[in-house]
Formats: C-alpha cells, structure tokens, sequence
C-alpha cells in the first residue's frame, strides 16, 4: 500500500509531447473562432478607459459604450473612405505614371547605352534574364525569408 509508482522519464515526456501536439492541433482547429475572441477582448481592454471616463462624468454605462463604440466606427469608415479616395486617385494617375516610368527607364537604358558603350540589345538581355531569374527565384527567397523572420 505504501509503494509508489514511478513512471520514467520516456513516458512522461511522451505524454508531455502527445498532450503538446493536441493542444496545438485544437488550436489550430479552432482558430477560426479563437482569434475574433482574442481580438475583441484586446479592443474592449483598450476602449474600456474611454467607457469609464464617461461614466465618471455621471453618463449611463450603455450611452458611453454606444458613444465609444459609435466614436470608433466613425474613425473607421472616415479612414476607409479617406483611403478608397486615395485608391481612386491612385487608380486613375497610374497610366500616367507608368508611361513616365517607361520614358525615364527606356532614357536610362539609352543613357547606359551611349555612356559605357553597351549595346541595347545588351542591356535590354541582361534585364530579360535578371528579371526571370529573379521571378522565379522568388518563391525560394520569400520562404527563406518568412523563414528567418519567424
């Protein structure tokens, strides 16, 4: 009655890495609902200062959630309509744009052309054959990338 038992170490840390990769799989199962929930209670801890400073100011607790509440949703869509007109304006200067971009890239080519005796041709090869590499290096250099940073 008095003996214990022990279990050894590879069987706890089995367990202890069977138990890891469930929590992490229900986790990922569940993150559909998990990150809005985590999302709203970070945006209810930073509003609620806002909240009780309006009711320390003697307004009723569902008139200053409605006032903040309100508040925000006003900041929101006046950033939304502020960066819908600057898409538009964007959207309607960018044939102008690229049609500059081309005549300063093509006057450059031309300048390189004249200034260190290399043919067009030449030079319009090389950035052929850099700019295939380069897409279809991309992939492997933008996972290398996500890589490091994580």
């Amino acid at each position: 009655m008095g003996e214990s038992f022990k279990v050894p170490f590879y069987a706890k840390a089995s367990l202890i890495l069977i138990g890891l990769f469930f929590f992490v799989s229900i986790l990922f199962i569940a993150k559909s609902i998990i990150v809005p929930i985590v999302y709203a209670t970070i945006i209810a801890i930073l509003l609620n200062p806002l909240v009780q400073f309006f009711v320390n100011r003697k307004l009723n607790l569902f008139l200053s959630i409605f006032l903040v509440l309100g508040s925000v949703a006003l900041i929101i869509f006046t950033g939304f309509a502020l960066l819908s007109t600057q898409l538009d304006e964007f959207s309607d200067a960018l044939p102008s744009i690229l049609d500059k971009f081309y005549k300063l890239f093509n006057s450059s080519i031309k300048w390189m052309s004249e200034s260190f005796n290399i043919s067009t041709r030449n030079i319009n090869k090389y950035i052929d054959t850099t700019k295939s590499d380069v897409l279809s290096n991309s992939g492997t250099i933008l996972t290398h990338f996500l890589l490091i940073s994580v």
